[in-house]
C-alpha cells in the first residue's frame, strides 16, 4: 500500500526508480550472447584497460536507463492523452510519472528474484565453510571448513519455475497498484480503465523481455 503515493515523486526518485529497474534487466542482458556479441562490436573484449571497459559498460547502462525512461515518458503522454478525453483534471507529463513509477517496484522485486535465484542458492552454501573458518585461520570450528558448495542443490527446472512465478506476481501487484493508483488520480473507473491500456502494454513487453532473456543461455 505504501506504493500508492498521494502526491507525485520528485524527478529524481523517478529516475532511481526506472534506474533499479533497468539495473536488473541489464544485469539480466549482460548474461546473454547477444551482450558479448554488442560488447565485441564495441571492441570492448579486446581492451586490455578495465577501466575503459567499465567505461563502456557504464555507459550502456546509461543508455539502457534512457530508453526505460523515453518509454514510461511515452505511456504516461499516452495516458495524458486519454484521461483527457475523458474530461479527467489534467496533469502534466512528469506528475503522473511520479504518480505511477512505484508502479514498477514489485516489477523490480520480482525480476531480482529471478535474475539472482540461483545465484543465491549457490552462495548461501558457503555459509558452512565460512562459520567453520571465519577468519581464515585454518580453523574448523564445526567441521565444515572443507565443504564444497553443490553448484546442483536445486535443479535449474526449479530455478526456471520459481523465476517465471515470481515475474508473473510481480506484474499482476504491479497492474494492481497501477490501477488503484488510476482510480485515485483520474476518478472515474472508466478514465482508470482507459489509461491503464498503455501502462498494461509496457507491462506485458518488459514481461516477455525478462522472460526471453532468462531463458537464454547463461554466458557470463
Amino acid at each position: 500500500m505504501g506504493l500508492i503515493v498521494q502526491r507525485p515523486l520528485a524527478l529524481s526518485m523517478t529516475i532511481l526508480v526506472l534506474m533499479v529497474l533497468a539495473l536488473v534487466a541489464f544485469e539480466g542482458f549482460m548474461d546473454t550472447a547477444q551482450w558479448i556479441d554488442l560488447m565485441t562490436s564495441l571492441g570492448e573484449l579486446e581492451e586490455s584497460d578495465g577501466i575503459h571497459a567499465s567505461v563502456k559498460t557504464t555507459l550502456t547502462f546509461l543508455v539502457a536507463t534512457a530508453i526505460l525512461f523515453g518509454l514510461f515518458y511515452i505511456v504516461c503522454v499516452l495516458m495524458r492523452m486519454i484521461v483527457y478525453a475523458e474530461a479527467a483534471p489534467k496533469r502534466n507529463t512528469l506528475e503522473i510519472m511520479g504518480l505511477f513509477v512505484l508502479s514498477l517496484v514489485p516489477i523490480s522485486i520480482a525480476y531480482h528474484v529471478a535474475h539472482y535465484l540461483y545465484w543465491f542458492f549457490t552462495q548461501v552454501q558457503f555459509v558452512v565453510p565460512a562459520a567453520s573458518d571465519p577468519f581464515a585461520f585454518g580453523w574448523n570450528l564445526f567441521g565444515g571448513r572443507n565443504f564444497v558448495p553443490d553448484r546442483a542443490a536445486v535443479s535449474l527446472k526449479v530455478i526456471w519455475h520459481t523465476a517465471v512465478i515470481a515475474i508473473v506476481v510481480g506484474h499482476v501487484i504491479a497492474v494492481y497498484v497501477a490501477h488503484r493508483m488510476a482510480l485515485n488520480v483520474f476518478g472515474t473507473r472508466r478514465a482508470a480503465f482507459l489509461s491503464q491500456i498503455p501502462m498494461l502494454i509496457l507491462m506485458v513487453l518488459y514481461t516477455m523481455t525478462s522472460l526471453w532473456m532468462l531463458a537464454q543461455p547463461i554466458m557470463g
